[in-house]
């Protein structure tokens, strides 16, 4: 199984009265993800599943994906800012048929997930795509694979659109 673990991009700051679940990605945030899934269209990475946190700014950043992955998004409750660790391994040992899964989250969460998967201490921005591998799923074996950064997908993304 290869995991693609997302970080959702850059979003608007907390708001009065708006609750954290509804917050959106900022322009700058959703131009970016447009130039990163532009730069995946290009790279044609395999995607089996797309699992994103229900909250307003990954469900975004994720259906930017899936347009570039040609996939549909399944929201996924492990993947909220203030899940265990623990849902989130059961939520992938559920799917461990499934060869190339996609998640869309949150910090912490997924540097802790990362952290208990591989042992790896991974710094994960908004928008960096994380990538574990491991036959089967089982925590602490996972093989960290590749860590890639928004700014870079989303240069690489830009540069592709413009040749």
């Amino acid at each position: 199984m290869r995991i693609h673990l997302v970080r959702h991009g850059p979003a608007e700051p907390v708001r009065a009265g708006q609750s954290d679940r509804e917050r959106p990605l900022s322009s700058r945030g959703l131009g970016l993800v447009r130039d990163q899934a532009a730069a995946l269209r290009c790279l044609a990475p395999a995607a089996d599943l797309l699992l994103s946190s229900p909250y307003r700014r990954a469900m975004q950043t994720a259906d930017g994906l899936a347009a570039a992955l040609g996939c549909v998004v399944e929201p996924e409750a492990a993947l909220q800012p203030d899940a265990d660790p623990r849902d989130l391994t059961a939520a992938m040992m559920a799917r461990e048929d499934v060869a190339h899964v996609w998640a869309v989250g949150h910090q912490p969460l997924l540097g802790a997930w990362t952290y208990q998967a591989t042992g790896a201490q991974v710094v994960i921005e908004p928008g960096t795509i994380v990538v574990l591998e491991a036959s089967p799923w089982r925590p602490g074996q996972a093989l960290l694979v590749g860590v890639y950064a928004l700014d870079w997908l989303a240069a690489l993304g830009r540069n592709l659109a413009a040749s």
